[in-house]
């Protein structure tokens, strides 16, 4: 009986001196994160989410990123200037920017930071505080659909990644359409499908279209030959072939379905026809 109560005496003194592990907790409000790291320290980040990871090649060698089981695990192994890390949902296509740094390190170790999201928490605010954020957030929803995947889109493929700005909902999808698009049979160019964003009942598909003779020529949405909710050009024309100015993207947007159930079959190359049937 002595024995036993000196164990659990011996326990207790170990646990008491233990010290506690604190994890930071960060809620999740579509603003970039600042995640300060130290030099060959490793610091987690619990997600709670099967996630895929976007890096930037100019972290190549300077930081380590691994991700299990919802958490992601990251080390910098040299000095690394303000970077900002895309972490993407993998089931909804939700971006989560995480904003990077190497900062001196302290006697203290960097904690573990969980990121906590909608109804996960209750945060005690002010009204004003409260009030403000609705009216950012209502007026992000109030964005029509159509709009809302163009601006994304036209981001992902011209602006630096980490000025993408995240939406709701919002995902990318399989691109179900190849080869030489005829959306345009009147003019000189080809045409391919480079992407396809999904929000709601509407699909967006990048077409990359590229000018194939000498000299200018404008591009009309009336000419576009599919059945289409909108389309929207990245530029208004097209320069002569081998100028940095014949190529443009296209953003051609559906509802209830992909380019691929919309593009007039009697105009399609015969492979790509057998492929559409094929997967009827």
């Amino acid at each position: 009986m002595k024995s036993s109560l000196k164990r659990i005496m011996a326990v207790g003194l170990l646990l008491s001196c233990a010290p506690a592990f604190a994890i930071e907790l960060i809620q999740w409000e579509r603003l970039p994160i600042p995640v300060p790291l130290v030099k060959d320290q490793e610091r987690v980040i619990f997600l709670d989410k099967n996630v895929r990871v976007g890096v930037s090649s100019q972290l190549t060698g300077q930081l380590r990123v691994q991700s299990a089981s919802g958490a992601l695990y990251l080390l910098a192994t040299d000095e690394i200037e303000p970077s900002r890390l895309q972490v993407q949902d993998v089931e909804t296509g939700e971006l989560i920017l995480l904003d990077i740094g190497t900062v001196p390190a302290t006697d203290k170790p960097l904690e573990p930071m969980r990121i906590l999201y909608d109804g996960d928490v209750q945060y005690q605010r002010s009204t004003e505080s409260k009030e403000q954020l609705a009216k950012v957030q209502n007026k992000a929803l109030s964005i029509p659909a159509p709009v809302a995947l163009t601006r994304y889109a036209a981001q992902m493929l011209y602006a630096p990644m980490r000025t993408v700005e995240p939406v709701a909902g919002l995902r990318q999808v399989p691109v179900k359409v190849s080869g030489n698009l005829p959306v345009l049979p009147m003019l000189p160019i080809k045409a391919e499908a480079v992407a396809a964003f999904k929000l709601g009942s509407y699909t967006l598909t990048a077409v990359r279209i590229q000018h194939q003779r000498a000299g200018k020529v404008e591009l009309d949405p009336r000419d576009v030959q599919a059945n289409l909710y909108s389309v929207a050009f990245q530029h208004a024309w097209l320069g002569s072939l081998g100028t940095p100015e014949d190529t443009t993207i296209a953003y051609m947007i559906t509802r209830h379905g992909g380019l691929e159930k919309f593009l007039p079959l009697a105009l399609m190359a015969p492979e790509s026809t057998q492929e559409l049937s094929h997967e009827k």
